[in-house]
């Protein structure tokens, strides 16, 4: 990876979902700090270790189940059994 490439449309997305602020020519690398500082996983294989995290784990949660229920791609189910897996990983 190049100092200078271009943070990714998936890390920018993931960026706004954490309510991070960043500039327009955020490169890939300034981006994975940025993630890896409001995560708290610099690293570390347990990247949702606080409440405020897990709740962070929660809302995507929730998000992906909303997206997803009209097409019938998640149910209920899996999102609590996600969630779950989470919470015991940590």
């Amino acid at each position: 990876m190049k100092m200078t490439e271009k943070a990714t449309d998936k890390q920018k997305k993931f960026m706004d979902e954490l309510g991070l602020e960043y500039p327009s020519t955020i490169t890939k690398i300034e981006a994975s700090k940025l993630i890896d500082e409001k995560t708290g996983s610099k690293g570390s294989k347990k990247p949702f270790s606080n409440d405020k995290n897990k709740n962070i784990v929660a809302q995507v949660l929730t998000k992906c189940y909303c997206e997803n229920q009209e097409a019938g791609k998640l149910t209920r189910d899996d999102v609590l059994t996600a969630y779950k897996y989470f919470v015991e990983a940590l």
